[in-house]
């Protein structure tokens, strides 16, 4: 039983860790590549929500994923990521209109869910980064920890640690099994 807990363990620290290797290369190579569009994998891609205006829903330092969509595919009331022209900063914020002009092209009114307010400007089709997927609760304290030098060491520390204690836990169950062959 621990043999399958142990093995269970490893392959699902290596698959994290594979995982967030790939998803960060892939992101990083993507902003060096071409710096002013947003990186995404697979057409997902990750933000850190930074202000309130979306709570009780989504709150500060969730990160959220959103999917790059076909323009048709967002309707009223599906939350949207889009780039401000005035801040060139992403906005996330729920569509309360769908606007179409004479000529076929759509533009969105925005609000956000904690807002008293309407956003003043619609969102033109150029300014939309993708819709609302999910979130990962309070994930973007973690990742702002890690952006500082002090929180990188102990993040270092705390998987060297972890390391550690895998490694004397695993040599304590092969001494167990070497004694109870001995005692045999």
């Amino acid at each position: 039983m621990l043999k399958i807990i142990k093995k269970t363990l490893k392959a699902i620290i290596i698959i994290l860790s594979i995982s967030i290797i790939f998803v960060n290369t892939v992101l990083i190579i993507k902003s060096e590549t071409n710096s002013k569009e947003i990186p995404d994998v697979f057409g997902f891609t990750p933000f850190i929500v930074i202000s309130g205006s979306m709570e009780p829903n989504i709150s500060v330092d969730d990160m959220i994923i959103i999917k790059k969509v076909n323009i048709d595919e967002i309707k009223e009331g599906d939350i949207i990521s889009y780039k401000s022209f005035e801040d060139n900063i992403i906005v996330t914020h729920r569509v309360t209109h769908v606007v179409e002009d004479n000529h076929g092209e759509k533009f969105f009114k925005t609000k956000g869910d904690n807002n008293t307010i309407p956003d003043v400007n619609v969102v033109e089709e150029s300014q939309i980064q993708g819709k609302y997927i999910c979130k990962i609760p309070l994930i973007g304290k973690i990742v702002k920890y890690v952006h500082n030098p002090k929180g990188m060491v102990l993040i270092i520390l705390f998987i060297i640690c972890i390391y550690v204690i895998y490694a004397i836990i695993a040599k304590e169950i092969i001494r167990k099994k070497y004694k109870a062959r001995i005692n045999q």
